[in-house]
């Protein structure tokens, strides 16, 4: 029924992470409604993605030029019959499938594999990858050393979650300073982190980053399915081990390893990190349905406007963000005495997308 469109039903189990969200409960057990925007999300919140995007653009033309069935799929598909959550779940695969074939994704996909040949070792003490990813692993080993850098046993591949900034993340690894913390008489740890591209082109996200994972306030068990404290940790210093996929052109020639430390100034990753939220929030509120009704400046009495009140209800359907706002509009307009087939066929669209995307 057209009323129950909008329904906030029992959710089905899922994903730790569906729609670009952690799926996690408040600390107090409580439903955290819309689920926590991913760290990286948010660090990148104020980064300059054009050049980015215009990159992963022409990858994507030059995989789809090099794959005509991928033309083919698409000149037969019914864009303007099909439901907005299938079209849009079906380009993104013809997408996907253009951008490995012109290995637009190849960087991240290495990446991925020395992240886990890391993990791997930090938590079992087990070596794997090719034997040039071993070499790097072994440089990885010599430079922790060097450092007195030592990883804390059961803090790899955390899921943490930031209130202030309704944030989660997935840190790497948490170092100890050995030296720093026998001269403090307490452990001195260390929020870091693996990078593998070739350069950056700002810090400003990594900053941003690590400082969330540093401003913890809980750390989420996946076996147990409950919140744990989150260790004190330096909030002014971090760490990025540096481990290249290729090595660059202009790697230092006096440094042996393959891996390199960066010292992160956590101070200006809280900064920024603390702007980028107030960014997202400003683009939340500015998109809102609830903004929109706001916005609506009442008609002098007796006047008229080319779209009817029907049109305007139907825009505001295919604005609205969430159920709950949804819900409001079915019953406004059925107050209004304007429901009928063309804003029940509004309202399903919207129904669908809104759970498309938090799916």
């Amino acid at each position: 029924m057209t009323e129950d469109l909008f329904a906030d039903v029992e959710p089905a189990p899922q994903a730790l992470v569906t729609g670009g969200r952690y799926r996690l409960p408040n600390r107090d057990g409580s439903h955290h409604p819309g689920g926590w925007m991913r760290a990286t999300n948010l660090a990148s919140a104020l980064s300059d993605q054009r050049a980015l995007m215009i990159w992963e653009a022409e990858r994507i033309l030059l995989g789809v030029r090099a794959r005509p069935d991928l033309v083919d799929e698409l000149s037969v598909m019914d864009v303007y019959a099909m439901e907005p959550a299938i079209l849009r779940k079906e380009l993104g695969r013809l997408v996907e499938l253009a951008k490995q074939y012109a290995k637009a994704d190849e960087g991240a996909r290495r990446g991925r594999a020395r992240h886990d040949m890391v993990e791997r070792w930090h938590t079992a003490g087990v070596e794997t990858g090719t034997p040039a990813m071993r070499a790097q692993l072994s440089s990885y080993r010599a430079v922790l050393d060097a450092h007195g850098l030592v990883a804390v046993p059961g803090l790899q591949e955390r899921v943490i979650i930031v209130e202030e900034l309704n944030v989660a993340g997935r840190l790497d690894t948490v170092l100890e300073d050995t030296a720093a913390s026998m001269a403090r008489g307490n452990p001195d740890w260390r929020i870091a982190d693996l990078k593998t591209q070739r350069a950056f082109w700002s810090l400003m996200e990594v900053r941003a980053q690590l400082a969330i994972y540093a401003h913890a306030d809980a750390m989420w068990n996946e076996e147990t399915g409950r919140y744990e404290d989150m260790p004190p940790v330096d909030q002014e210093l971090g760490h990025v081990m540096w481990m290249p996929k290729d090595r660059p052109e202009d790697w230092p020639a006096d440094h042996a390893y393959d891996v390199q430390v960066l010292d992160i100034d956590l101070v200006k990753g809280w900064s920024t990190a603390l702007r980028a939220y107030e960014i997202c929030q400003d683009r939340s509120e500015a998109k809102s349905a609830a903004t929109l009704r706001g916005m609506f400046r009442p008609l002098p009495a007796g006047a008229s406007v080319a779209m009817t009140t029907v049109e305007t209800y139907a825009a505001r359907f295919a604005s609205c963000e969430t159920l709950a706002d949804g819900s409001r509009l079915v019953e406004a307009a059925r107050a209004d005495g304007l429901w009928g087939p063309e804003l029940a066929e509004a309202a399903r669209r919207a129904a669908a997308r809104i759970r498309s995307d938090t799916a």
